[in-house]
């Protein structure tokens, strides 16, 4: 028959409590910097789909890409996107210069 005593020492307890605090703040920078990484990934993205949407609207505009479709609709469209196109990033540098300011 085994019998296990256990016998508390509040230093080792608390050297315990310290580290599992250590650990914690080390994945919460580790989280920051992926937080980091994601949101220059999605600023990149939101440039790049604002080019596309230029680039869509003018290749429309300026090509023969549907010749069935009528010249007025393809028009519409082409407007629609380059419009848009530079409604996102008008709105991206603004962000941009509103977060610089703070």
């Amino acid at each position: 028959m085994v019998i296990e005593v256990t016998i508390f020492n509040y230093e080792s307890v608390g050297l315990k409590i310290v580290k599992i605090f250590q650990v914690q703040r080390n994945k919460a920078s580790m989280l920051n910097n992926s937080k980091g990484l994601l949101s220059k990934f999605m600023i990149f993205f939101g440039y790049l789909m604002a080019a596309i949407y230029v680039g869509l609207g003018i290749v429309l505009l300026s090509s023969d890409i549907f010749p069935v479709k009528p010249l007025a609709l393809k028009f519409s469209f082409a407007l629609f996107f380059i419009a848009y196109g530079f409604f996102r990033l008008v709105k991206l540098i603004t962000k941009k210069t509103e977060t610089n300011d703070n």
